[in-house]
Order: C-alpha cells, then sequence, then structure tokens
C-alpha cells in the first residue's frame, strides 16, 4: 500500500504545515510546509519495520523450545498465520 496524502493523523499535520490550517487552505499566504510524500514515506517505513520487528519475537521464543525442528518450525508458521 503506498502513502497517500490523507494517511497520516492529525497530529503529523502540525508537524507538516506551520500554520496548521494551511495544510488544508492553500490561500494562506506563505505557509511553512515540508515536502509531504518524503514525510510520509519514511513514516510508513519506520512502521513497516516496527511491525516485522513486532512480528518476529515469537519467532525467536518458538526457536528455543525443546521440540523437534519440524514442530518449531510449524508453531512459527502458526504464529506467523495468526498475526498476519
Amino acid at each position: 500500500m503506498f502513502p497517500t496524502p490523507h494517511s497520516h493523523t492529525p497530529s503529523t499535520k502540525i508537524i507538516i504545515d506551520s500554520p496548521v490550517p494551511a495544510y488544508w487552505d492553500r490561500t494562506i499566504p506563505n505557509p511553512r510546509c515540508i515536502d509531504k510524500y518524503p514525510f510520509i514515506l519514511s513514516m510508513a517505513i519506520i512502521n513497516t519495520s516496527l511491525d516485522v520487528f513486532v512480528f518476529s519475537l515469537p519467532l525467536f521464543s518458538v526457536s528455543k523450545l525443546q521440540m523437534r525442528k519440524g514442530q518449531r518450525v510449524a508453531i512459527g508458521f502458526v504464529f506467523v498465520l495468526l498475526v498476519c
């Protein structure tokens, strides 16, 4: 999913545009705005990498279980399938 101009939260509008109404009202003179797309893309990359990290946490615990390798792999797949 690619980030869209409307995919961020109200708190990011404060970071992106100053004054805040400049985000939706383009008639405000001399707004200080950063480029939205690199900001949204960087936030999407950070969020996705954190999701992958959190999803992989149970796999480290499963790898330490005292079971046959096939059973550990099966339990790992169950965690991955239930999370996704």
